[in-house]
């Protein structure tokens, strides 16, 4: 049972571990996709900078060019490696979470949860 237990948790951790190489050997593939994952890291920035300052000011600006300089230049690989390892978990989570309230707690089916509503295979 253990060892089981084991064999998942390396599993997990490999899985991890592929996905945030993933956009790397996409990137070592396809070499304008870089560009792309710039694009989309500089403005993932600027709307969580602008979110969390509440305002489009010039302060939200100059964190923004901080935080873009280092997350999207200097470390960029890093950066878009965990931004893609996020943005997977976090659609992982989403769908953890909408079978587990219609299957063990019974959301959007008649009858009640605590239950399956298929066998496993």
């Amino acid at each position: 049972m253990m060892n089981q237990r084991g064999n998942l948790l390396l599993g997990v951790l490999f899985l991890i571990v592929l996905i945030m190489l993933l956009p790397l050997i996409i990137k070592a593939f396809v070499p304008g996709v870089d560009l792309v994952y710039k694009i989309v890291l500089i403005f993932a920035i600027y709307s969580f900078v602008a979110q969390m300052l509440q305002g489009t000011g010039t302060i939200t600006l100059l964190v923004t060019g901080v935080m873009v300089y280092f997350m999207v230049f200097k470390y960029g690989d890093i950066f878009t490696s965990l931004w893609f390892l996020s943005v997977i978990l976090t659609l992982v989570g989403g769908t953890l979470l909408v079978t587990a309230a219609r299957d063990f707690l019974g959301f959007g089916q008649e009858g009640g949860g605590h239950q399956m509503a298929h066998p496993p295979g």
